[in-house]
């Protein structure tokens, strides 16, 4: 099932299911994998959201039980959130000086064989250089930064005629990180069964 979703997430479903598989008579990664095989079961709608509720609950109860890595964690996105601020600045800048595209898109199919990611946890000149060099031979600049909570993290594809390049901030990872992005990645599962269940 790891295909659907990331290797974390499957790790944590099957420590949830083992709590809440004989509430529901259906396992959470049976139910976001194959959400139409229920789509007749009375009350699938109402089975979807408590589902949801328990995995949030769960996960809110786990996260009570590290207070150092989530202050660990709340610490790197404050940092992430200003960093990608002044590189999301000066890719602006740079973009507009070089009258290079930049978009916000929706998907890009891209060939990541392709690609080099350079992540970065500081902002200094040498950064800011690099940004402006790969914004210059650029076709065009995909904005792919994800927002999460109250914190904006920072990523950008520079589409160029060979190798793209991803510039991406860095988050120092833990558990704390890896729980909520999975309860991120759990949440727009269930969203989307809902939203397959409604037709």
């Amino acid at each position: 099932m790891a295909d659907l979703w990331s290797d974390y997430t499957d790790a944590l479903i099957k420590e949830i299911d083992r709590g809440i598989g004989d509430k529901y008579k259906i396992g959470i990664a049976d139910l976001l994998s194959n959400v139409q095989k229920y789509a007749s079961r009375q009350n699938i709608q109402t089975v979807v959201g408590n589902m949801r509720e328990d995995v949030n609950r769960y996960i809110d109860d786990a996260l009570k039980g590290m207070p150092e890595q989530v202050k660990a964690m709340e610490e790197s996105l404050a940092k992430a959130n200003e960093i990608t601020r002044q590189l999301a600045q000066n890719i602006s800048m740079q973009t507009r000086q070089h009258n290079v595209p930049l978009i916000k898109p929706f998907n890009v199919a891209r060939n990541t064989a392709n690609e080099e990611t350079i992540e970065v946890d500081r902002v200094d000149d040498q950064v800011l250089r690099l940004a402006e060099r790969l914004t210059d031979g650029a076709i065009m600049v995909a904005d792919f930064t994800t927002d999460y909570k109250n914190t904006t993290i920072g990523s950008w594809l520079f589409g160029r005629e060979g190798k793209n390049y991803v510039l991406m901030v860095r988050i120092e990872p833990n558990d704390a990180i890896n729980m909520e992005l999975s309860r991120q990645e759990l949440n727009d599962l269930f969203d989307a069964a809902s939203a397959s269940l409604r037709g």
